[in-house]
């Protein structure tokens, strides 16, 4: 009885205050898909504007498929962890070959897909083909966690354990698009970390937490992870006027994507060391008139990026071809450039040059 009245509570908070979604105007498979790969590690309100622009340009499986790998990049530029766009082409192109272009709608096949795990393959299912299967994310932990009033760190397999066990014992037969995203949406939007609007919460009264004044200590946070430091040293070389860039390899961190030449700095070297070393060695040019340009900082997995940027100039006449390890190169106008993808650290650094260029 207490399991069907949480549950009745929660889907008639969500007919009435849930977000209106591109995706939820018709729950099409592959538009559920990408919404999907697209929230892995980024936040709704970031996300929303991409999956716009992405079904303008691409609004199905065979636009995937035909579209060139550097076009895709550029339009999930700013979303970060670019190995959800490789994957998204290589589904692609699996789709059109042994699903008639259709995303296939078991269980089993969904996690045949590149890319696509537990998590995502029971999203799929639920939210596009209303199967009834449970999604634990992060929103759905935290609002568990204050529910039931759970003393263990949020991390813990344990805890993923419970929260599927509980998911399912409320999970009204039927109704997974519903109550998968309901319970997403409360957590996101009510249940929210560090200050839960508990006075709105449609589960107040079954709270655990909220009875027993432990909300402010639920979840219980897992030992952060230091991230790792990453120094990066990159030159823009100018000559008659153009810009050197180099694409990545296509195998390994960000694959496919454009950068300005240099590399990470070693043991005991200093930054103009490291320029030298770099450059010299890929693409092989020897430079002069080495200028600060700017200190740019993200972060990626698990590393915590600091990346120089340095203006040289390489002696004329231009050369010619591809160069060295580099798998495509371009010597371009400053403003040409914006037209590649390139790892955060690197645009940081180009819409610097871009910005000043403006003055």
């Amino acid at each position: 009885m207490f399991m069907d009245e949480v549950t009745k509570k929660l889907l008639d908070w969500f007919r009435g205050h849930h977000r209106h979604l591109p995706w939820r105007e018709s729950y099409n498979p592959y538009q559920v898909w990408i919404s999907e790969i697209m929230l892995q590690q980024t936040q709704m309100d970031r996300v929303v504007p991409f999956f716009v622009r992405w079904q303008e340009r691409f609004p199905d499986v065979m636009a995937i498929a035909e579209a060139d790998p550097a076009e895709l990049n550029k339009y999930w530029e700013g979303l970060g962890y670019y190995s959800r766009v490789r994957n998204i082409r290589k589904c692609a192109e699996v789709i059109l070959r042994d699903h008639g272009g259709l995303l296939p709608d078991t269980h089993q096949a969904l996690l045949a897909l590149p890319g696509i795990g537990e998590y995502t393959a029971a999203a799929i299912m639920s939210i596009a083909f209303q199967a009834d299967y449970v999604v634990v994310d992060g929103n759905v932990k935290r609002l568990f966690c204050r529910l039931f009033d759970l003393d263990q760190p949020v991390k813990e397999p344990a805890v993923h354990e419970f929260c599927r066990q509980k998911g399912l014992e409320l999970l009204p037969k039927g109704g997974a698009r519903e109550y998968n995203q309901a319970l997403m949406e409360l957590g996101a939007l009510v249940c929210r970390p560090g200050q839960p609007d508990c006075g709105i919460c449609p589960l107040v009264d079954s709270c655990l937490s909220l009875a027993r004044g432990t909300v402010p200590q639920r979840p219980i946070p897992s030992r952060p992870q230091s991230l790792i430091p990453m120094n990066l040293v990159v030159a823009v070389i100018l000559c008659e006027g153009l810009i050197y860039i180099r694409q990545r390899p296509t195998t390994g961190r960000w694959g496919n994507l454009w950068e300005f030449p240099g590399g990470e700095m070693a043991a005991g070297e200093t930054p103009r060391q490291t320029l030298s070393r770099a450059v010299g060695a890929d693409p092989g040019f020897i430079v002069k008139n080495v200028k600060v340009v700017g200190r740019f900082q993200t972060s990626f997995t698990k590393y915590r990026i600091v990346l120089r940027g340095y203006s040289c100039e390489l002696p004329g006449p231009l050369p010619q071809g591809i160069f060295a390890r580099s798998q495509n190169s371009r010597w371009l106008p400053l403003a040409e450039l914006d037209q590649y993808a390139y790892p955060s650290a690197h645009r940081q650094l180009l819409n610097h040059l871009l910005a000043n260029s403006r003055q």
